[in-house]
């Protein structure tokens, strides 16, 4: 089954909250909601609807707040196993801002 992930990090502080869509029909559902106060049990949550849809299955939506944090974008290409918001690295990211 085709998914949407919608991943919004917080500006002010630690906390990530995801929310997993479907993406096959024309009427979304909400799949599931969390959010999380790190990075280590968001990982290990993305890790499970990895296993449950299925790397090809996952779209990552790619929501303005994701597009600022390079350490984020990279934690989802990782687990995803996938590079579907940027090719570069957080090291990468962080050179290209100095």
């Amino acid at each position: 089954m085709p998914v949407l992930l919608v991943v919004t990090p917080s500006t002010e502080g630690s906390l990530i909250t995801a929310m997993v869509w479907s993406a096959d029909d024309e009427d979304p559902r909400l799949l599931d909601s969390r959010q999380f106060r790190g990075e280590g049990a968001f990982k290990i949550w993305l890790g499970g609807v990895v296993v449950r849809y299925g790397r090809s299955n996952i779209r990552v939506s790619p929501t303005e707040a994701l597009s600022t944090d390079a350490r984020l974008r990279w934690t989802i290409e990782e687990v995803i196993g996938a590079a579907p918001l940027s090719t570069s690295s957080p090291a990468a990211a962080g050179r290209a801002k100095e």
